[in-house]
């Protein structure tokens, strides 16, 4: 079948482009050919997408499909090892390991920053130099520092030990995501979006941030959504929440999808979940349990759209005010309307990524799942187009600071705004005829 042998080829070609990457060498920063390779990654993983979506999956080609979850995996592989534990994309894997050691310790990592005399004794020569934002306490949540602690312990506080505890979470939700699109009716070509996108390959295997150690946890709560587990479905989303405090955004919509005792089943295993995870941490930190989190929120922006164009028009302050209150009214009316759970989550962080200050390009995954069930042209391109915003480490690797090309943005966003306008007209199209 020439559509197979094209599929394949495809495939083979993104492993080709994650192999490059580490051509001729991996130790100095090559930001410009890591921009233009991911970027044509993700054009050869749409193409496979949109080549491979009227496959037969599920019966006639079932094992082209098993060809392409192989593929997948060696091209998983060849980031894993070509990377190592070398790192220019980001240095917050130090962190996970610091916080691990530290929490093996028997110190609550919420109490102190790295430079503070009570976790001297646990500096080292390989992974405290490297700590960014050295003088802060932790931000990340009871449920990450679990699983930095699991992820020291089995590597014994290497990056490499961490990658690998992540690889497998990353795994985990490659299975879930088989399982959830099934039981939605989707294809399982959609899963290709996920086998093959590059900001997965990149933000997990390459860079490898905690985000992934949510996944499994989000997309089972969706699947005991499905299966009327309300009780199930809440510690699950609880346990996402933990990890990073995003799972915040679709509790409300959980809880408001369920009616009855499944409504108050749903918040129990939430609550529960919640206290028994916050709860070690809170007995030692008290009001210091969510460390430095409040800074970070008020002080940090990058990579913002809608945000960016505001601050340099009217000002930080004005431009903050204006977001944060769109986006208040925009969660209050998904909240009101009458809509499927599954897309006002979609919505409500399509939203937050449309007016947030701090667009990191692994922020994204969280809305992957629901990427991928709705389809939406305009959040695929912009799972691609996220990836130009490393272009800042160009000017940081050449004079020490971010600089950023604008004309860079522009083309991140626009053709995303375009697409994004132009299915919203379509889909209100639709409405008019159906009803």
């Amino acid at each position: 079948m020439k559509r197979a042998a094209v599929i394949i080829t495809l495939a083979l070609l993104i492993i080709v482009c994650c192999a490059l990457i580490f051509v001729p060498d991996y130790d100095s920063p090559r930001v410009v050919k890591f921009l233009i390779l991911s970027q044509v990654m993700f054009a050869l993983s749409i193409v496979l997408f949109v080549v491979a979506r009227r496959v037969d999956f599920e019966s006639q080609y079932r094992r082209l499909f098993l060809i392409l979850v192989v593929m997948a995996l060696v091209a998983r592989a060849v980031m894993l090892i070509g990377a190592g534990d070398k790192f220019y994309l980001s240095d917050d894997i130090y962190r996970y390991v610091w916080d691990g050691r530290v929490t093996a310790d028997g110190i609550n990592p919420f109490l102190y920053s790295p430079q503070d005399e009570e976790v001297a004794h646990l500096v080292d020569s390989t992974i405290h130099s490297k700590i960014n934002h050295a003088w802060l306490p932790t931000i990340y949540p009871p449920m990450a520092q679990n699983i930095f602690v699991l992820a020291y312990v089995v590597g014994g506080g290497t990056t490499l030990g961490f990658k690998l505890v992540a690889a497998i979470f990353e795994l985990l939700t490659i299975v879930t995501l088989l399982v959830w699109l099934r039981s939605t009716g989707m294809p399982r070509s959609h899963l290709l979006l996920w086998l093959f996108s590059p900001l997965v390959l990149i933000e997990f295997y390459l860079s490898s941030h905690l985000d992934i150690l949510a996944m499994p946890f989000l997309v089972g709560c969706l699947i005991a959504m499905q299966n009327k587990r309300a009780g199930l479905s809440g510690i699950l989303l609880a346990i996402a929440t933990t990890v990073k405090f995003y799972g915040l955004f679709f509790a409300p919509f959980l809880f408001l999808y369920f009616v009855g005792r499944d409504r108050l089943r749903f918040a129990v295993g939430y609550a529960a979940a919640l206290a028994a995870l916050y709860l070690p941490y809170v007995a030692s930190a008290g009001p210091d349990v969510f460390g430095s989190l409040f800074r970070y929120l008020a002080d940090w922006q990058y990579n913002a759209s809608i945000f960016f164009v505001l601050k340099y028009a009217l000002g930080i302050a004005a431009a903050r005010y204006i977001v944060g209150g769109a986006f208040l009214v925009w969660f209050g009316w998904l909240l009101w309307r009458k809509q499927d759970v599954l897309g006002k989550m979609f919505g409500v962080f399509g939203g937050y990524l449309v007016l947030t200050t701090t667009f990191f390009p692994w922020y994204f995954v969280w809305i992957y799942p629901f990427v991928m069930r709705n389809l939406s042209w305009a959040f695929l391109f912009l799972s691609g187009s996220v990836l130009l915003s490393y272009h800042v480490h160009i000017g940081y690797y050449a004079e020490g600071e971010w600089s950023v090309m604008p004309w860079l943005g522009v083309i991140s966003y626009l053709p995303f705004y375009v697409l994004l306008i132009l299915q919203g007209i379509r889909n209100r199209r639709l409405r008019v005829i159906s009803g």
